[in-house]
């Protein structure tokens, strides 16, 4: 089975056994839920070279899926299972949300401490308008710094592995064919845990200058100017 939007096409092959058969051609044939041979091009079209075309004006609370089938040319009663097509509204738009405490004052991305107990990150895409197929396809734009998983029982969700320090783009893509696209940017580092300055006490004449330096732990963690006060 597979999912197809309004406005949309996708080309399907058949394959003639046994390998050596004399005449390999078919014929396409389109069927609605109750076995009718669709041939309302409101509805859908499909063309005799396996090129099906959903109508953009298709209604989808009347018919929201079709069958494909591939019928032996010179070959009495030799006809494919049927293929099912579910259909969808077209997606519009991706949009992805994850936890709000996952910001950081000042960072424009997502922040995850890849040194704290539990550094994964929960994502979730919804697909507009509601209509739409509600599932999405995950990558990572570095997976050296991200790597991320697709929920195996909802494809709109996902989990986040922080893997390396850097910054990276998570992405949720359509599954519909309108390749519509949604990204979501993360920031991966380890944040100051302690500040220590080298000395503990000195004394210093009035007017004079001391200078201060600041160590940080761990020393790679992410942060700005460090000041004394």
């Amino acid at each position: 089975a597979s999912a197809l939007a309004a406005g949309l096409s996708a080309t399907y092959v058949a394959t003639v056994e046994p390998a050596a058969a004399t005449n390999k051609s078919v014929t396409w044939k389109l069927i609605d839920a109750g076995g009718v041979e669709i041939v309302n091009p409101s509805i859908a079209t499909l063309s005799q070279t396996g090129v099906l075309k959903i109508s953009a004006l298709v209604d989808l609370t009347a018919t929201n899926e079709v069958y494909v089938q591939a019928i032996a040319k010179g070959a009495e009663g030799v006809e494919s299972e049927l293929y099912r097509v579910s259909l969808f509204a077209k997606a519009t738009s991706v949009t992805i949300s994850g936890p709000d405490d996952s910001l950081v004052a000042g960072q424009e991305a997502h922040f995850i401490d890849i040194g704290a107990d539990t550094s994964t990150l929960d994502l979730t895409a919804v697909v507009s308008p509601a209509t739409a197929q509600q599932a999405v396809v995950w990558s990572s734009s570095n997976t050296k710094v991200l790597t991320v998983a697709q929920d195996a029982v909802d494809p709109c969700k996902a989990v986040v592995t922080p893997v390396g320090i850097g910054t990276a783009k998570i992405v949720a893509t359509t599954l519909d064919g309108s390749k519509r696209k949604a990204e979501y940017t993360v920031t991966v580092g380890t944040v100051t845990s302690s500040l220590s300055l080298t000395e503990d006490y000195l004394e210093m004449a009035a007017g004079g200058k001391l200078t201060l330096a600041v160590d940080r732990a761990p020393l790679d963690a992410l942060g700005g100017q460090d000041r004394a006060a």
